[in-house]
Order: structure tokens, then sequence, then C-alpha cells
């Protein structure tokens, strides 16, 4: 959903944009894409077997998961005058707190049948370093309870919806897109 997001702005800023998103105006953008880099090495490297690089990265997970919470949040602080932004942010706590309550992110089991299942499976093991079920989630109503069968099915959050929202505002605001009617 939130590749979805960026694609969806980057086709919305190139065809309504004023403004080229060659000339970013974020912050410190290279802590958020460190952030962002760590976050998709934690996944697939946790996911897909690399031998050693996997192991390393499932011994050290909870260092790399804290240091990829702490490059974000840190990115996202210093880019609190960008509403898109502030959104993402709003989302970035939301997902935080069941993953700080429960220490992973609880999921819908009756949710985990309709998502492929090589990663059902995962969860369902409890080899899942990211994701669990649990009997009784703390803040059950900010995990992964939404189904989303698009654009590949999957179980998203409240905060995965805003951080999509906030990502794709945060691109057409940069592009300066805006939307007008002629009469």
């Amino acid at each position: 959903m939130i590749i979805l997001a960026f694609i969806f702005g980057i086709i919305i800023a190139k065809v309504f944009g004023k403004t080229e998103l060659n000339t970013i105006n974020i912050k410190h953008l290279w802590i958020l894409i460190i952030g962002v880099l760590i976050d998709v090495m934690l996944t697939v490297f946790t996911i897909y077997d690399f031998g050693i690089l996997t192991q390393l990265f499932i011994n050290y997970y909870s260092f790399i998961h804290v240091l990829y919470l702490l490059l974000l949040g840190t990115g996202l602080l210093l880019n609190l005058q960008n509403k898109g932004m502030n959104i993402i942010g709003m989302g970035f706590i939301l997902n935080s707190i069941p993953i700080i309550l429960n220490k992973k992110m609880p999921v819908k089991y009756e949710l985990l049948n309709k998502i492929p299942i090589n990663r059902a499976k995962v969860i369902l093991e409890g080899k899942s370093l990211s994701h669990g079920l649990f009997e009784n989630p703390k803040i059950y109503w900010l995990s992964d309870i939404i189904y989303l069968p698009f654009p590949y099915k999957t179980i998203i959050s409240v905060g995965d919806i805003l951080i999509a929202a906030g990502l794709f505002l945060t691109i057409i605001i940069q592009a300066d897109v805006t939307f007008k009617r002629e009469i």
C-alpha cells in the first residue's frame, strides 16, 4: 500500500505538479532514506534466507529495529513543517504503539487465510520477527487487522493507512500540485 501511494503520488506530481521532484525540500532526507533502507533490508533478510547475512539480521533484529525506528523518528521530527510528514509521523506512532506493547505487531488471525500461504505460515509458526499472533494483544485496534486485497494480498493497520496517505501528500506538496477547475 505504501509503495502504491508512492507510485500514485509520483504520477500525480508529474502530471499536475508545478515543481520538479528533483528539488525536494525535506530536511535531512538522507536520515529518512537510511531508515527506510534499513527497514527494507530488515524485511527482506528476515523473510528470505541469505545465509550468514540473514542470521546476522536475526541475531541483531532488536537493535536494528530500534535503529530504524530512531532514524525514521528523527527524520520525521526534523520535518514537522511538512503536513504530509506530520501524517506519516502519526502513522509511525500508531504503528509503534502495538509493537512496543506486544514486542511485535499483532495480526488478526482470521485474515491469515487471505494472504500468501508462505507469509501466513511464518506468522502462524511464530517465526516472524516482526508480526505475531496473540491471545489478548494490547491496543489491538491499532494492529494489522485490515485486509487489503489490492495491489497484493496483505494485512495492514490504521498506521499503515496514515503513512501511505502522508507519503502521497508529501509528494504532491513537494511538487506543488494544484487541481484547479477553469470556468
